[in-house]
């Protein structure tokens, strides 16, 4: 039996010329084969009724600059250091320890905080996530964390 889909594929390939045959392969005796009409090309894609086309066959926008002013310079922000992550963490989430290398690229932060009991790991680092705001989409390039509890810290044998 047909799904609805499978059939309206069908009709296409077959009203343009299109010749679907089956079996294709040993390994996958179900799936179709498609043959090539007489001038060895296939006809043109037609979307299915009550589809989207797929991003790769969208229009893409065409960004313009004036020409004046041209792209965007990538050193008209300053660079991300520690120290600006350290300080967005910190102005939010109230810290036992706050702990953030990196080179201007990739970061590690260790964040210790009471905020952090009872949470799973991935809401602890979604608290830090929105404690950097929209700079972890513009700026940030990369940020690995460790995010912890005082007791998990203590038990580390940390501090």
């Amino acid at each position: 039996m047909r799904t609805a889909l499978a059939q309206h594929v069908l009709d296409v390939f077959n009203e343009s010329g299109v010749r679907i045959v089956t079996p294709a392969c040993e390994g996958h005796p179900e799936a179709p084969k498609v043959v090539k009409r007489a001038d060895g090309h296939l006809p043109p894609a037609t979307p299915v009724p009550g589809t989207r086309a797929p991003p790769s066959a969208r229009p893409r926008r065409r960004v313009r600059y004036h020409r004046a002013a041209g792209p965007p310079a990538m050193h008209d922000t300053p660079p991300v250091t520690p120290e600006s992550i350290r300080a967005s963490i910190a102005a939010t989430i109230a810290c036992d320890a706050l702990e953030v290398r990196g080179d201007g690229h990739h970061f590690e932060a260790l964040v210790v905080s009471s905020r952090f009991e009872g949470l799973a790991r991935v809401r602890r680092h979604q608290l830090v996530y929105a404690a950097l705001g929209d700079r972890m989409r513009q700026e940030i390039h990369a940020l690995s964390m460790r995010t912890l509890t005082p007791g998990e810290w203590r038990a580390q044998g940390q501090q």
